[in-house]
């Protein structure tokens, strides 16, 4: 944790598959995980199909690693429609929605570096979220 205060961190599948170790360590410390798509993509771009693939092949591989069942997930980019929405419950999960841009977007999604990732959860401390009605 970050001081004392529980954090809840979305984590992409190459982020999962690039720093297992980080994310075992962010579940031990307390904090929560949430889905955020394997190859961050434009969500509302692919198929329903595709969506699931997204969504699925992340759920399955951090609950793989950590045995945690993710539950919450935040499109990339904030991207999403009614496709994207349907398609994350169907999966079990709960879309969310973020109120600051944490600079995935200025980033293209590229994997930033540790020393930019620990500022971007200091950053999501200050932040909040919130579920997308639909």
């Amino acid at each position: 944790m970050y001081g004392r205060i529980p954090s809840f961190l979305v984590c992409a599948g190459r982020w999962v598959e690039s720093y297992p170790e980080d994310v075992k360590a962010i579940l031990a410390a307390g904090h929560d995980l949430g889905n955020h798509s394997e190859n961050h993509k434009n969500m509302s771009q692919l198929s329903a199909e595709e969506c699931r693939e997204e969504i699925e092949k992340v759920h399955t591989r951090v609950q793989e690693l950590t045995g945690y069942e993710m539950f919450l997930f935040r499109p990339p980019y904030g991207d999403y429609d009614n496709k994207v929405i349907t398609t994350a419950k169907k999966c079990g999960y709960f879309p969310i929605q973020w109120d600051v841009d944490t600079s995935e977007c200025k980033t293209g999604g590229k994997n930033p570096s540790k020393s930019s990732f620990i500022s971007i959860c200091r950053l999501s401390l200050r932040t909040s979220i919130r579920f997308i009605i639909a």
